[in-house]
């Protein structure tokens, strides 16, 4: 019987400067690639997280409107203005002809009561009459919207404004200039408080309610109607 004088075992070998290579650069592609996964994976976890704290949140609605027996939802209402008292207002909800609130009226309110034509719509200037109102003289072509700041839901759909930064707007001229020109003013009669950047727009709000007597010059295009008799 003839017994084989060879075998085969699981040795120490000493790694050649080529191998030795090679396996570095095989642990470095397998340490991207676990950086990869890992990445992947928070990813992933990221966008369950979101979806079930979604779905949390409109739990947590529908068991609050479950709880008070109401929800949120658009009312049609009413507002009187100077009531109950001059300055103030009264806002009624017409489909249970309730009181929801009363709060101060804008000084764009008080003007517009004390004085109907300055902001009537039907007279063709009255966009011109309200910028000299701020002591702001432009071309209304070059105007592509326009609000006055007096309604905190407005300004937080439009810009997501705070609370905090209502306080600050109330009562201000808010301008988007059309098709993004830099709209001319006298510089020594403006009041440019703020600047907002929303999406590709630029908005210009100001706050001066008492313009200078500049804005009864003769030369002056959009005279304020309570001094017109005075240029």
């Amino acid at each position: 019987m003839n017994l084989p004088n060879t075998t085969k075992l699981f040795l120490a070998v000493p790694l050649s400067e080529e191998e030795k290579l090679n396996i570095g650069d095989e642990m470095a592609e397998l340490e991207i690639g676990i950086n990869d996964l890992e990445k992947e994976k928070k990813e992933i976890n990221d966008r369950f997280n979101k979806k079930i704290k979604s779905k949390e949140s409109t739990l947590f609605q529908l068991a609050k409107q479950l709880k008070e027996g109401s929800k949120q939802d658009e009312v049609e209402c009413h507002i009187e203005y100077n009531s109950p008292e001059w300055g103030k207002k009264t806002i009624v909800r017409l489909d249970l002809s309730e009181i929801v609130r009363i709060e101060n009226m804008s000084e764009y309110e008080i003007k517009a009561i004390e004085q109907p034509g300055l902001f009537d719509k039907q007279n063709e200037n009255y966009v011109l009459n309200i910028f000299s109102h701020f002591g702001i003289e432009v071309d209304s072509k070059l105007i592509k919207e326009w609000f006055i700041a007096d309604n905190f839901e407005d300004m937080k759909e439009r810009f997501n404004t705070t609370e905090e930064d209502f306080q600050r707007f109330k009562g201000m001229l808010f301008i988007c200039p059309a098709n993004h020109v830099d709209f001319q003013y006298e510089q020594d009669r403006i009041d440019m408080d703020y600047t907002i950047d929303d999406d590709d727009e630029t908005w210009y709000g100001f706050s001066n309610l008492n313009p200078t007597d500049s804005s009864t010059e003769e030369n002056s295009k959009y005279k304020i109607p309570e001094n017109e008799d005075a240029s």
